[in-house]
């Protein structure tokens, strides 16, 4: 449950790595939770981070979908992503390596857009 960990204590220390390999099912709770007041700073910067490579990869699918293959989850997915555009237009994804495209926070924090494993 993304509300419940958000709201534990030790909420500042999650993987945002974790949110960006979820399903469209967790965009919307994320946008929640981008919007909510009680988060803090790191976590709510975690968040919209996470969001922000979310839409990117979304970005690089060029193909259109066949009406056969709607999805009423990508669909509400890619309208919560539309009602923080402009907030998430605030942090720069900086792609000079296109196979591993960062996310740079307003606190100078950069995240990863793709997991990798050492």
């Amino acid at each position: 449950n993304i509300k419940r960990e958000l709201t534990q204590p030790d909420a500042v220390d999650l993987d945002s790595q974790y949110f960006i390999q979820l399903s469209d099912d967790a965009i919307f709770p994320l946008v929640n939770a981008l919007n909510s007041s009680d988060l803090p700073d790191l976590v709510h910067e975690k968040v919209a981070s996470s969001l922000v490579c979310i839409r990117y990869k979304r970005e690089q699918v060029t193909s259109e979908y066949e009406w056969q293959s709607f999805r009423l989850t990508r669909y509400l997915a890619d309208n919560a992503l539309a009602s923080v555009k402009s907030e998430l237009d605030t942090y720069p994804i900086d792609k000079i390596d296109s196979w591993n495209p960062t996310v740079t926070t307003p606190s100078g924090i950069k995240y990863n857009c793709y997991v990798y494993y050492d």
